[in-house]
């Protein structure tokens, strides 16, 4: 468990290098987080030290590694605590009605019901949700390797894709 303040960093509790922890965790967080409504220090922290996207060469790397794409999933190597990450940021984007990703989700949501009709309504939500993920990490990735500023264009333009594919179907 990763605690910001300085009496528990991973795994140390006041022992020797404690204070190395603290350094190497400081130096990780000079990346600004994005505004996205749920997205706390904790979680934030959390995605930097378990995935962090300046240590990936391209966009297909780092969602291959957190398991966010098909072909990661059925060979069963990513990383799970990852995966985990990005489905608590979902979750925190849906309970904070972020501005940006929360109508994506309605949106996916929307897609699921209809394409698994007759499915239970969890199933529905959790595959939403699992989208919603993948998004979230494409736009943190950006945000960290492009800078701030695109990472929200970036999703924006990703909705009206994703809205001109399902009008055509």
């Amino acid at each position: 468990m990763i605690i910001i303040d300085k009496t528990l960093v991973n795994g140390y509790n006041g022992e020797v290098g404690a204070s190395e922890s603290m350094t190497n965790l400081q130096s990780m967080t000079k990346i600004q987080p994005p505004a996205i409504k749920g997205l706390g220090k904790r979680l934030w922290i959390g995605i930097i030290v378990t995935a962090n996207p300046t240590n990936f060469p391209c966009l297909s790397a780092y969602l291959r590694y957190c398991g966010l794409t098909g072909d990661a999933i059925e060979s069963r190597k990513y990383s799970r605590h990852a995966r985990m990450l990005y489905y608590l940021l979902a979750e925190g984007i849906v309970k904070h009605r972020d501005s940006t990703f929360r109508p994506l989700y309605d949106k996916f949501k929307g897609d699921m019901a209809v394409r698994y009709e007759g499915e239970k309504p969890y199933r529905i939500n959790n595959a939403a949700m699992c989208r919603t993920s993948t998004f979230l990490a494409k736009a943190i990735y950006r945000h960290c390797t492009d800078g701030a500023g695109e990472s929200m264009s970036m999703v924006q333009s990703i909705s009206k894709v994703q809205s001109a594919s399902t009008d055509s179907i």
